[in-house]
């Protein structure tokens, strides 16, 4: 398997529960933040739309303060183990040239990041 180069123009990125809840469950987490901060300067700099998902914000918080989400192209909340939710489904279908995603998240979201990986490809 060859891994190509990010397509600006094409490529969307996916940040998935990255929520202060899970914190203390998620060793590592403060290199977690630190990679996905620097994944989200990279999305910002590119001009690559960002997707960012929360499971159950009332309940497990937002996604954490230390990550600036705050140019993201969607923010939304979920109460399922998916990304697939409406407004991620209708980005992908407004933007049919998207070809590559680029999909971060903490440890403990395995499952969401798995069905949201098959239904994208």
């Amino acid at each position: 398997m060859s891994v190509g180069r990010v397509a600006v123009g094409r490529t969307a990125m996916f940040c998935c529960d990255l929520q202060d809840k899970f914190r203390p469950s998620i060793r590592h987490f403060p290199a977690v933040l630190s990679n996905a901060n620097r994944m989200l300067q990279s999305a910002k700099i590119l001009e690559i739309p960002l997707l960012v998902t929360e499971q159950y914000p009332k309940g497990l918080g937002e996604t954490c303060n230390e990550l600036d989400i705050s140019g993201c192209s969607i923010r939304c909340s979920k109460t399922k183990f998916s990304m697939v939710v409406p407004e991620v489904e209708s980005f992908i279908k407004e933007h049919p040239d998207m070809k590559s995603i680029v999909l971060f998240w903490d440890r403990g979201s395995c499952v969401c990041t798995n069905d949201s990986t098959r239904f994208v490809v």
